[in-house]
């Protein structure tokens, strides 16, 4: 769901005024462990204390058609717990430009020595149903 925060950047972006790009230098996936449903005013990850914000992958995200493709990895320090919700920013927490809330790996919690790596695939596109 792409939220209210994520209006002014597309928006600003549109008329040329300076925006922060979700590209790889500022771009972070945020990974949270609360199931509060999505909803369009959320502007952070809703976990109380077990959340990350973690820096792109080489190389990432990359644009291949209508399709933006995102990736984080976390490694064997990081993000040890259940992965429930996951977020798109610009590098500071509380500018988030979308959120997703879904239990990955069956619930299972990520523990310390494992790394994951998550992608996120965003399709771009536009409505074109008549009004």
């Amino acid at each position: 769901m792409l939220l209210t925060s994520s209006n002014e950047p597309r928006a600003a972006a549109m008329v040329g005024e300076a925006y922060t790009p979700l590209n790889n230098a500022n771009g972070r996936i945020g990974i949270g462990d609360s199931t509060t449903a999505a909803a369009k005013g959320q502007t952070d990850l809703q976990a109380a204390t077990n959340k990350i914000y973690l820096v792109q992958d080489p190389g990432y995200p990359v644009l291949a058609a209508a399709v933006i493709t995102f990736e984080i990895t976390a490694d064997g320090t990081e993000a040890n717990y259940a992965w429930k919700e996951f977020l798109l920013c610009d590098g500071s927490p509380g500018t988030a430009w979308a959120r997703f809330v879904q239990t990955l790996n069956g619930g299972v919690a990520k523990v310390s020595g494992q790394s994951w790596t998550l992608q996120i695939a965003a399709t771009v596109g536009r409505n074109d149903v008549a009004n």
